[in-house]
């Protein structure tokens, strides 16, 4: 069972709409929601039969590290958003069966998405999250994390998928407002380049000897 990752803020109808896209589009995937206290009458029609949290207004990373710490039983991950589609139909069978050529299940999916060829929306399986302890770089609040996972996916397994096996449709905002908040987690992901990178790496890439011995 695949959890699609969404924090959403403001935008309870995008959720909505994430919602039935994944319904349409899957057979063993469903929404996990993160809504802050402060919207839980916003959303309360639209979060009913959804796994979801209300908690405080902690940030995407936050966020989506406590998703999948609540809810700790799907075999995979992958991080959505409350302004994006998933597709196309079937993308979720593929998903599965990638990580299962992964050793051990330790490694990187990044779905194809209209960004750019980064790591944007990352998939990691519950193993890779058992390992780490988290989705996200704690110390990131928003941005840099999925970053991070490309490095990791880079000194580990990294596979980028094509659009016809999973894309992930994102219309791209002015960043220009987000400079700050930016510029912060840009501190965080240089000082996590230096002091752990390679640290992280060798013991996914242990885990995964350990796992699958040749």
């Amino acid at each position: 069972m695949i959890g699609v990752l969404c924090p959403s803020r403001g935008n309870p109808e995008g959720l909505k709409r994430l919602i039935g896209n994944v319904q349409r589009t899957s057979q063993s995937a469903e929404v996990l929601a993160y809504v802050d206290t402060d919207e839980r009458d916003a959303y309360a029609d639209v979060l009913q039969g959804v796994q979801h949290i209300i908690g405080p207004r902690v940030g995407l990373v936050a966020s989506v590290n406590a998703l999948v710490m609540s809810y700790p039983a799907y075999s995979t991950y992958v991080l959505a958003g409350d302004d994006v589609s998933i597709g196309p139909k079937g993308w979720d069978v593929w998903l599965e069966k990638q990580f299962e050529k992964f050793p051990g299940r330790l490694g990187v999916v990044s779905a194809h998405h209209n960004g750019g060829e980064w790591c944007n929306f990352p998939a990691l399986s519950r193993e890779w999250i058992a390992t780490m302890g988290h989705f996200g770089w704690p110390l990131c609040k928003h941005y840099a994390f999925d970053t991070i996972l490309q490095l990791l996916g880079e000194g580990t397994d990294l596979v980028h998928s094509q659009a016809t096996q999973m894309h992930i449709q994102h219309d791209i905002r002015d960043e220009a407002q987000k400079l700050p908040a930016i510029k912060e987690d840009a501190v965080v992901f240089m000082v996590w380049c230096v002091e752990v990178r390679k640290k992280f790496i060798a013991k996914l890439n242990d885990k995964r000897r350990a796992l699958c011995p040749q």
